[in-house]
């Protein structure tokens, strides 16, 4: 089992439902929503770590976006934990 799969099944384990993983997993731009989602976070902390830096984002047509492949590290850290 390669690691993407262990943090998929870490997060199907903290009570994220399959259709949804499935689909978050197959997108390349994660929305503050779909960030909400895998972190078990608010909308408030996902801005300020925006803010901070911590999430690297891109701004397209005025909407805020994640790069799949910049948050799966921190995904990887925080199953690690």
């Amino acid at each position: 089992m390669d690691k993407l799969d262990q943090i998929l099944l870490h997060l199907a384990n903290s009570g994220i439902k399959e259709s949804q993983l499935l689909s978050l997993s197959k997108k390349k731009l994660l929305n503050t929503g779909d960030m909400m989602l895998l972190f078990h976070n608010s909308r408030r902390s996902i801005e300020r770590w925006r803010k901070k830096g911590i999430l690297p984002h891109v701004i397209i047509s005025r909407n805020i976006y994640f790069i799949w492949e910049d948050v799966l590290p921190m995904l990887k850290s925080k199953s690690d934990k």
